[in-house]
C-alpha cells in the first residue's frame, strides 16, 4: 500500500545481489620479462652500437665469438652452444631461421627487418626494447 500522506513511511524488502558476488575475480599479473633477459644483454648491445658487429653468447652471457654483421650467418652456421645473439644490424628472416635451427634462445638486433615467420623458440627483440 502506498503512503496516504507525506509523513507515513512504507518499508519494502528487496533482495539485491551484492556486486562482489556477481563480479568475476580477475587476476592481473604484471608483465614478466623472460627469465633469461638481464642487464648484460643491454650492455652488449650498448657496446656494439655503431660497430656493425655481432656477438654470439653462451648461456652465461660470455662472448663465444665476435664477428662483423656481414659474417654473422656463416659464423652462426658453424658455431655451437650459442644461446644469445646481440648485433648491430637488421634482424632478417635468414638470420632468424639459422638462429632457430641452432637453438638460439634470444636474438637482439638494432632494427627489425622484413620477418614473415618468427619461430616461437627464439625471443626476438630490438635494442630499443631492452
Amino acid at each position: 500500500s502506498f503512503p496516504k500522506s507525506e509523513d507515513e513511511e512504507v518499508s519494502v524488502n528487496v533482495s539485491v545481489p551484492r556486486i562482489e558476488e556477481k563480479a568475476k575475480k580477475i587476476e592481473i599479473k604484471p608483465k614478466q620479462q623472460p627469465p633469461r633477459m638481464d642487464a648484460s644483454l643491454k650492455t652488449h648491445a650498448d657496446d656494439l652500437n655503431g660497430t656493425m658487429s655481432a656477438r654470439l653468447l653462451d648461456g652465461d652471457k660470455k662472448i663465444l665469438m665476435e664477428v662483423a654483421v656481414r659474417d654473422l650467418a656463416d659464423a652462426l652456421k658453424s658455431s655451437s652452444g650459442v644461446k644469445d645473439i646481440v648485433f648491430d644490424g637488421v634482424i632478417t628472416q635468414r638470420i632468424l631461421d639459422i638462429a632457430a635451427e641452432k637453438g638460439v634462445e634470444c636474438l637482439i638486433g638494432a632494427k627489425m627487418g622484413n620477418v614473415v615467420k618468427a619461430p616461437t623458440s627464439v625471443k626476438v627483440m630490438t635494442v630499443e626494447e631492452l
